[in-house]
């Protein structure tokens, strides 16, 4: 069944292996979560490559950092999926590499140009979480909208 609970296909296999192939291909098909890199380096490695700015989410074990996570999968962000290049960070709120990127609360979603010369230095845009998917999907879509709009600019 698909999200709406339309039949979307039937078991064609004969063994428990066809089986997991044909769950995680219709999983693929609709999947309703951005698809993590990774980590956070091939995460930029792919939006530097691809041309496609990163969502890097800072996260602990927290039931915060897990209710965002889950935000993350809402129907709404679909469209934006495959905008962007997506890594999970774990994080220390306390420690050093918190410290040194100013991380003062999680979860927390940054979006950042992978092409910068340094892209955490100056994130394009910082996101507290968790945050309703319709209204983190019009936020994304602008700052693509955005983006684009510098990127024109920059070539005049």
């Amino acid at each position: 069944m698909d999200p709406d609970g339309k039949e979307v296909d039937r078991f064609r296999g004969k063994t428990g292996a066809d089986l997991v192939t044909q769950i995680n291909e219709i999983a693929d098909k609709y999947n309703r979560a951005p698809k993590w890199a990774e980590d956070q380096a091939k995460a930029l490695e792919a939006g530097k490559s691809g041309d496609k700015p990163v969502a890097l989410f800072f996260h602990d074990d927290s039931q915060k950092s897990q209710l965002a996570e889950r935000f993350l999968g809402e129907q709404a962000l679909t469209p934006v999926y495959e905008k962007f290049e997506w890594a999970k960070v774990p994080m220390d709120i306390k420690g050093d590499e918190a410290k040194k990127l100013g991380l003062t609360a999680l979860p927390a979603l940054w979006v950042v140009d992978a092409k910068a010369e340094d892209p955490l230095g100056k994130p394009l845009k910082k996101f507290a979480l968790p945050k309703s998917g319709t209204s983190l999907k019009g936020e994304m879509e602008a700052l693509l909208k955005a983006s684009k709009s510098g990127d024109k600019e920059d070539k005049k």
